[in-house]
């Protein structure tokens, strides 16, 4: 009986929790241009607002880690600057010449009766407007619009 309530002692206190999350404040991390250039926005600006929300934003729990008002208003500001929560993480730009460019044309052609096309990104969806051709459905995507 010793042991059984040993066990059942144990399990009554649960372990520490963990803060996985990266908690750094963004407007110390990165300088007045890194910081326009993410959120859009003058560092001065942001720090003006921040306080404004902060009563509509703050929330006193005992769950957890609530998100700090200051990274909620710049998680918004990001979203709304970029429309995405994501970083872009490199971009390659490649230059080809004018000859080059005329074989890809031709060979994108031949592949798929595409005139003018010169390269492709692959994953990307640019709409369009509809092909004035018979099988312009072809060209619908899962989105329901023309790439």
């Amino acid at each position: 009986m010793d042991y059984l309530d040993y066990v059942n002692d144990d399990q009554r206190f649960p372990p520490a929790r963990q803060v996985l999350a990266d908690r750094s404040d963004p407007l110390q991390r990165f300088d007045e241009i890194s910081f326009r250039d993410r959120f859009r926005m003058h560092k001065v600006n942001a720090v003006e607002i921040i306080p404004l929300l902060e009563p509509r934003l703050s929330s006193v729990t005992q769950r957890g880690q609530p998100i700090p008002v200051c990274l909620q208003v710049l998680i918004t500001l990001r979203f709304l600057a970029c429309g995405t929560f994501h970083r872009e993480t490199g971009i390659y730009v490649v230059s080809v010449n004018q000859q080059t460019q005329a074989n890809y044309k031709v060979l994108f052609y031949e592949y798929g009766n595409f005139p003018g096309v010169i390269g492709c990104i692959d994953g990307t969806h640019i709409p369009i407007k509809r092909p004035s051709t018979p099988d312009a459905e072809e060209y619908r995507n899962r989105k329901n619009w023309f790439p």
